[in-house]
């Protein structure tokens, strides 16, 4: 039996997971408006720095997956594997409830505190 291509598959679950990072991306930035006129705390970070961390964090969390997937005969590795894919589907949910569908509110309380202003501000 030929040993399997571990970089390739691995690669595979990089194009996968990025394609998922960009369309939720691409969710995102369809309903950015609201998210521009609330008032941030002084340690969110600019704007262009958001695309490279995403990447940065897709490219492990794909890699963390398939190492998992290629271990999942071992019982332990399996229920980590239950783990991290139902963290991963709350990950990918969050994004479209909070930004497309713009329920912040839902996400800090309805009255969230800025702790770099130290001031509450209303959603």
């Amino acid at each position: 039996m030929p040993i399997p291509n571990k970089p390739f598959y691995a690669l595979v679950w990089i194009l996968v997971f990025q394609f998922i990072g960009f369309g939720l991306g691409s969710i995102t930035s369809s309903n950015m408006d609201w998210y521009h006129t609330i008032i941030k705390s002084s340690l969110t970070p600019p704007n262009v720095v958001f695309p490279i961390v995403w990447s940065i964090l897709y490219t492990l969390l794909a890699l963390v997956g398939h190492f998992l997937w290629q271990n999942r005969e071992e019982q332990k590795v399996n229920h980590i594997l239950v783990f991290f894919i139902i963290q991963l589907v709350l990950n990918w949910l969050w994004t479209p409830i909070f930004f497309w569908m713009a329920l912040n509110w839902h996400s800090f309380g309805r009255y969230p505190y800025d702790c770099s202003n130290h001031r509450i501000y209303n959603n």
